[in-house]
């Protein structure tokens, strides 16, 4: 189960603000690294769901044991000044429920600039919708949450994956 995960935003607080916004939750600047523009949407539920939202270019790094959070976070200006329509890219993204609608998710997105489309993942839909035009956020409204749970199991990936080996061996 993941509590939390960061994700880097040419702007985090309106990045954290729609997030929030999904899960009808609320967005803070991020405390353990005020100062930077960092911020955090809650979902409000009761695992403390979040998603702390990083300047572009922030890393994080271990840091002396006496600081008090375990890392410290710099600045690489070349990664935050990247142009181009790849500006930002990564490969992290995370799978979120939210208890908005499809549609309402796609408002969202386009309200924000922000492509949002609906895409098949094998035997499960999301709403992608790409933060920033640049982070991936997969967005399970209930129905979409429903198709995922009955499809992200161990059985069906054992199953999947001992389907590939037998194809494999047959080549």
């Amino acid at each position: 189960m993941i509590f939390h995960i960061s994700i880097p935003a040419k702007d985090p607080q309106r990045v954290a603000r729609a997030i929030a916004e999904l899960w009808r939750g609320e967005a803070f600047p991020f405390l353990p690294m005020r100062g930077n523009g960092s911020w955090v949407a809650f979902a409000g539920d009761d695992r403390g769901s979040g998603i702390e939202c990083y300047p572009r270019g922030a890393r994080l790094s271990p840091s002396p044991e006496d600081y008090p959070t375990g890392f410290q976070v710099t600045m690489d200006a070349d990664a935050a000044e990247e142009t181009g329509s790849l500006a930002g890219r990564i490969a992290t993204h995370a799978a979120v429920f939210s208890p908005l609608s499809q549609e309402e998710v796609m408002m969202l997105g386009q309200r924000e600039g922000w492509l949002s489309r609906i895409a098949q993942r094998g035997r499960f839909h999301v709403v992608e919708l790409w933060l920033e035009n640049a982070v991936m956020l997969e967005v399970l409204p209930e129905p979409f949450k429903q198709e995922y749970l009955a499809t992200q199991t161990l059985d069906q990936w054992r199953a999947g994956v001992g389907a590939m080996e037998r194809m494999a061996s047959h080549e």
